[in-house]
This record gives C-alpha cells, structure tokens and sequence, in this order.
C-alpha cells in the first residue's frame, strides 16, 4: 500500500486541507500541539473507521467533519470518503456520506460495509466491527508512541503481542474445545437416559409379535364360516327377489286398479262440469245478442271525428280569449288614460313645456349669480388674510420702535425724538385704516355667504318643481300614445258568432256560446264512440263464448269416451288380482331366514371386528416399540460417537494446538529477535551492552554479561530500545502481510529523547528500512536532512497548515 493524498474538512484544528503524499521517506516536523499528529489519526480513520478516534475528531464550533484518503494497492487507485456529524448524543459517522471509488466508480457504502471492503483490498484477515482497530495496521504500518513504551515497560505486552501476531486465535481455539467438550458430556449425559430401556423394548416387541401370530389365525377360521354363510345369502336372496319381483307386479296391478278407480270417478265429476259450463255458455250467448240488438239502435250525431270537433273547440275558445282579453285591456287602457288627465289637473303640453322652459332659465341665472358671488368671496378670504398680515407687521414695528433707544439700532447714528414720535404716529393711523379694511371685508363676506346660500335653496326648489313639470310633460306623451293604441283597439275587436261553427245533423241551442255548442257535439260523439265500442267488445266476448262452447262440447263427448275405456282395463285387473294366490307368505318365510343368516354373520362380523382391533392394537404397540427401539439406538449411537470424539479432542486435538501454538510462538520469537538484534546494533554502539527478545517477547538487557533493567538506561538508550523494538514488531508483522511487505512504515516521534550522535544514526535506520514510502512525525529540526521530503506543520490561532519545503 501506498498513501496518494488526503483531503481533510473541519477536521480538529485543521479547517481545509489538502496533502499530497510522494514516494519516499518523508517528514512532518512542528513543534508540539502543531497538529502532526492528526494527520495519522486521519488516515487511519479515513481506512478503518475506528470508533476510538472519533472523538474530538472534528473541530470545535462545527457540525460536520469530512476526510478524503486516497491510496495505491497493486497499481490499482482507490479513494475513501467519511463524514462525521455532531449530534447531541455525540459524533458518529454518516453512513449515508461514506463511500469508496475502484476505477473511477464511485460505491457509496455503510460504514461496517466499507471497513470490510478496505480490509478486503488490503488482505487484511480481521474483524469487520468499525469500532474496533485493525491491529495488523497498528503493527504492520503505524504503531502509536505509547503502545510501543507500553510494550517495552511490561504494561499489557504478552495482550498487545500475541493481539498483533494473532497468537490468541490458539488459545481461543482450545478454550472453545473445552467448552465444546463440556457441552459434548452434557449432552450425552441426558442421551444416556434416552435409550436405558432398550433391551425391555426388544423383549416386549417379541412377545407382541407371538400374540399376533395367534390372533391371525382366529380370523381365518372365522372368515372360513363367514364364507359359508355368504353362499346361503345369496341363494336366499336370488329366491327372495323372483318373490319380490311377483309381489311388486301385484302391487302395482292393484295400485292400478285403484287409480283407474279415482280416474274413472273424477272423469264422472269432470263429465257434469261439463254439462253445467255448456248450458251456462248457451245463457250468456242469449243475453250478448238482446244487448247487442240495444245498442245497434243508437244514430251517429255528426260524420266528423272527434279530432275536428277538438280542433274547432280549441279555435271557438281562442277567438273567445281573445275577444275577452281584447276587451278588457281597452278598458285597462281607458282607466290609464283617466289617472293621467286627472294628475295634469287640465293642463295642456304647450303650458307645461313654457313652465319647463321658465324654470330651467330661473335655475341658470341662479348658478351665474351663485358663481360670480362665490368668487367675490374667494376674493374676499385672499384680501382678509393679506389684511392680517398687513396688521402683525405694523404691529411689530410699532413694538420695535417703542423700544428703540437714543440710538438706530442698525446704524448706530443718533436718533430725532420728533422723529421717533412721528413714525410711531405714522404706523398708528395706517394700523386703524387696515382695521377698518378688514371689518369692512369681513361685513362683505357674510353678505355674501348669507345670498350664496339664498340663492342655493332657490336653485333646489326650482329644481324640484322642474322635476315634477317633467313628469307631466312625459305623461301627456304617454296619454297621446295610449289614445291612439285605444283607438285602435277598439277598431280590432270582434264579437264571436255562433252560427259560424253550427254543425250539419246537429241543433244549436238559442244562446249558447260557440264553444258550448262544439263541447255539446264533442260529448255525443263521444258517448256514440263510447257505444260503438261497447257493441265491438260485445261481440267479440260473443265470439269468445261461442269458440269456449265448441271446445267443451268436444271435452263432454271426450270424456265419455274415456269412463267407457276405463271401466273395461278396470274389469281386466281385478281379474289378474283374484289369480295371484299366497306368494306373500313364501316371500315372507324367505325374509326370515335371510334374517337368521345376517344375524350369524353380524355375529362373526363383530368376532372378526374385535380380533382386527387386537391386531391394530398390537401392531401400533409394535410400531410404537420399534420406533422406541429405533430412537434408542439413534441416541446409543450418537452417545458412542460423542464419547469416541471427546477422548481425540481430549487426548489429540488440545495438545496438538498447544504444540502448535509453541512452534509458531517460538519461531515468531525467533524472527523478532533476529531483527530486534540487527536493528539494536544499528541503534547502540556500547559493545558492552547487548539486547535479545525473551519468551515473553520483552527485551532483556546485558551489560558485561550481566542482566540490567530498562529503567536503567539513559533517555536516550530507553528510546534506541523503543525505536529497535518498533522496526523489529513492523518489520515481523510486515512479512506476514503480504500487501505491506515493501511499501509503507509510518513513525510516530522515533527520536524522542536522543542526542545529536544519536540522531545520526536515523540516515542508516532510513537506509536499511528499503521501504517504498516511509512517514515521519517529529519535532526535531535535524530530522529533515535525513529524509526525501520536508513537510513543516505549524499553528496559528487554533489553525493548523501544512507547508512543503
């Protein structure tokens, strides 16, 4: 793997970053709090996710934090994007805002989901949960300050290194065994139980077999007699049917008989009916023709139809309307006329328009005069207010010149009293003539207004009385256009004649209207109509009874014919019947002793019945027993395989992972060693003090051959010792992985603590990594002439920036 570039948004004290990666050794060198250190949280944030690092990941006062990992595997490009939001129940990635783009195509993905693709690419061989941390990672690539100086002081070593190497997944596989085992002996503990009584099954399946055997050989000798009886039955029965076959035959002759008998009985009952209904018909035939005589006598009033009598009924009545409204509205008009002559009082047009005329000119000169005084006192109200400013003028230089001195008070120059005394004697007089203008003004004004107002109730009376003269003079026009309407009506109105619409063949009665006439000749046409159709319903109900008579004459002759025909079949079966002799009492001796044989056969019937019933019985206590039997060697089996497998987890499986788990501990030992040792020397000179890897993966000092203790060693060396151990922990992990072998090392503060000649020795360390991509993170300026690239981090005012040199 290969880191590209990082993008970071809001992210602790960085507000927006953007940093490229090159290939290299590389270092990032501020002073501490400079922000250094949360470029590696962000890219292993950006990677796994991990819950750990998330909080106070974003930067105070914002809502939302963003980070952009973009990296290389195997020549294949990938990018990563999470987001952080804060909430009130504090920061938590958006699942929704994660993703992962391959190719140019970007996949959004949950967070669980995309720490699993990452690990995925990565062959990573780890747990997919987002809040835990990818220990390959932390051992692999980036091993923080702390966890290192945790390892070295003994705090959690033998937790944190077989975590790193994967040693817990043996103990965990033989503690998982023994549970197994545990639960195995459990198990077949209550599997015992299940088939204890198996050998009591086998014994009670024998003896149900031997009863069965028994109890079939009964229902063969019953089904033998059984047999027998069956034969008889049916010799019974055949008999039995050929006297049945008789029985029925007399019965149905004498069922016969007895219907011919009620046939022949109801034929004489149908045979009077008929007699009655013919001479019943013959009556009613007689009382049609004298009612049918009745009404041929009646004489047809006129040849016209009823529609042209309606039609010339509807004319008379229309004319008759018409005369009536006619009339009527003349004299509505006539009234009209009189109300109008009695409003004009006799007043004739010509008067009316002089009024109209002399009003209108009256209301005209009003206005003129209204005008010209309302302008005069327009006039007057400008002059009054020009007066009274005329007068608070004088008014103010006579105040003035009441308090003049002996001085102008403009030119300083010294001033006459008679002088004085004429201006104010002046001013005085002119004052009283101004007051005298405006009392005369003020006179002329309410003049004015008193005949404004005159004129103006003068104006609204003429006006009035024009409005009346109006009226009348728009009721002469409708008086002169009603006269002639009148007149005209008059000429249009004609009486209606009665003699006009007399009908040929039919009187007219003196003084009746035409349309009474008419209506008289509608309803004796109507009632002739009427009659006319009563005739045609006669004789067709005539008709009708005479086709009903001819029909029940032929029934009456038909009937006859039928009791004739019946009282001879009649005759014939009573014959057949007198010869049929005691077949009933062979049948019924027959039927007894059909009776006796279903009697013995329901008796071995219910035998045969109650054997099948033991037998059933039996046979589901044999299923039942060889189901049991069948169960309880299932569970011996599984009892027995159970046991064989507990004795080779015991015996094989748990020593054979502990062997294992020694072999690859101790060969794990063995490299680490190997390159702790090779990476000690490089990192102390003191020959006289040596360094190894023990059994519990500690580092274990010699000094001329004699153990001495970490906490003995100068800062310095403690760190040489720190540092060795961290590219001996990477380097091991680094070989097991196969995507990390040669291409990433992070270092977080490798130097704290060493002096200058120490501090020369990181250009061999960085020599002999043969790392594609190594990141530094320190605060030592010496470091930057040891690496391929400088990278300055510093903070101003709670902002960090990132600067290449």
């Amino acid at each position: 793997m290969r880191l590209l570039s990082l993008e970071l948004e809001n992210i602790r004290s960085y507000g927006n970053l953007k940093l490229e990666f090159p290939s290299g050794s590389m270092l990032f060198r501020g002073d501490m709090g400079s922000g250094k250190s949360t470029i590696l949280m962000a890219i292993e944030f950006a990677l796994f996710g991990s819950g750990s690092l998330m909080r106070d990941m974003v930067s105070k006062k914002e809502q939302k934090g963003e980070i952009v990992l973009c990296f290389d595997v195997d020549g294949n490009t990938y990018e990563i994007g999470r987001v952080i939001d804060v909430k009130s129940s504090g920061p938590a990635q958006s699942s929704r805002d994660s993703y992962i783009k391959a190719d140019g195509q970007k996949e959004p993905l949950s967070v669980t989901d995309l720490k699993a693709r990452v690990l995925q690419i990565l062959g990573f061989n780890e747990n997919a949960n987002p809040r835990a941390n990818s220990q390959v990672y932390r051992y692999a690539v980036y091993v923080p300050q702390e966890e290192i100086k945790s390892i070295i002081e003994n705090r959690d070593r033998e937790e944190i290194i077989r975590r790193a190497f994967g040693m817990e997944d043996y103990a965990t596989s033989i503690d998982n065994i023994k549970q197994v085992v545990k639960k195995i002996k459990h198990a077949n503990a209550s599997t015992a139980v299940r088939f204890e009584g198996l050998d009591g099954y086998r014994t009670s399946l024998q003896e149900r077999r031997s009863a069965l055997y028994t109890l079939k050989n009964d229902i063969t000798t019953h089904r033998t007699t059984e047999s027998g009886l069956l034969s008889d039955k049916d010799d019974v029965q055949r008999n039995m049917e050929y006297l049945r076959q008789k029985l029925d035959d007399l019965i149905v002759l004498k069922t016969e008989s007895a219907q011919l008998q009620s046939t022949i009985h109801n034929h004489n009952t149908q045979y009077a009916q008929y007699r009655n209904d013919m001479d019943r018909l013959e009556s009613d035939i007689f009382k049609l023709d004298k009612d049918i005589a009745e009404h041929t006598s009646i004489e047809q009033p006129t040849t016209m139809s009823a529609q042209n009598i309606a039609d010339m009924l509807q004319d008379a009545k229309k004319r008759e309307d018409a005369y009536m409204m006619a009339a009527a509205e003349a004299e509505n008009v006539q009234r009209d006329i009189q109300t109008i002559q009695n409003r004009l009082h006799g007043r004739t047009a010509s008067e009316i328009a002089g009024m109209i005329s002399n009003l209108q000119s009256n209301i005209e000169s009003a206005r003129q005069g209204q005008s010209d005084a309302e302008e005069e006192l327009a006039g007057i109200h400008q002059r009054l207010g020009a007066l009274a400013n005329e007068s608070n003028n004088i008014q103010e230089s006579l105040r003035r010149a009441s308090t003049l001195g002996s001085r102008c008070d403009v030119c300083n120059s010294e001033l006459d009293p008679a002088h004085v005394s004429g201006l104010k004697a002046s001013r005085r007089a002119k004052l009283d003539k101004t007051k005298d203008d405006i009392a005369k003004s003020r006179e002329r004004q309410d003049t004015l207004q008193s005949q404004i107002s005159t004129v103006a109730k003068q104006i609204q009376l003429d006006g009035e009385s024009l409005d009346k003269y109006r009226v009348l003079e728009r009721d002469t026009g409708q008086m002169e256009a009603l006269k002639s309407r009148l007149e005209d009506m008059r000429n249009d109105i004609l009486p209606v004649s009665p003699e006009e619409w007399a009908v040929e063949g039919f009187s007219m009665v003196s003084g009746e209207s035409a349309s009474v006439y008419l209506g008289r000749l509608s309803n004796a046409l109507s009632d002739y109509n009427h009659s006319m159709d009563v005739l045609a319903e006669k004789h067709k109900r005539k008709s009708t009874l005479e086709i009903n008579l001819d029909t029940i004459k032929k029934l009456y002759e038909e009937t006859a014919q039928k009791i004739e025909s019946g009282k001879k079949r009649l005759d014939e079966i009573n014959s057949q019947i007198s010869t049929s002799g005691d077949m009933g009492e062979k049948y019924n001796r027959m039927n007894r002793r059909r009776s006796d044989i279903e009697n013995n056969l329901k008796n071995i019937a219910k035998t045969i019945a109650a054997l099948d019933e033991r037998i059933a019985s039996i046979n589901n206590d044999i299923d039942t027993l060889e189901s049991n039997i069948k169960t309880a060697e299932r569970h011996k089996a599984i009892h027995d395989m159970r046991e064989d497998s507990m004795d080779w987890l015991e015996q094989y499986y748990i020593n054979s992972v502990a062997e294992i788990e020694k072999g690859v501990r101790e060969s794990l030992r063995y490299d680490f060693d190997q390159f702790y040792g090779e990476w000690y020397s490089m990192l102390v000179d003191d020959f006289t003090k040596t360094s190894m890897i023990d059994g519990g993966f500690g580092p274990v000092l010699y000094q001329d051959g004699y153990g001495i203790d970490v906490s003995g060693l100068s800062g310095g060396e403690k760190t040489s010792v720190a540092l060795a151990y961290r590219l001996a922990l990477n380097s091991t992990m680094r070989r097991m992985t196969n995507t990390l072998k040669s291409n990433l090392l992070i270092l977080d503060e490798p130097t704290d603590g060493f002096s200058r000649q120490q501090m020369e020795k990181m250009r061999t360390i960085l020599e002999h990594l043969r790392c594609e991509q190594v990141i530094m993170v320190s605060h030592e300026v010496e470091m930057e002439g040891y690496v391929d690239h400088v990278f300055r981090v510093t903070k101003t005012e709670g902002a960090s920036s990132i600067q290449k040199m």
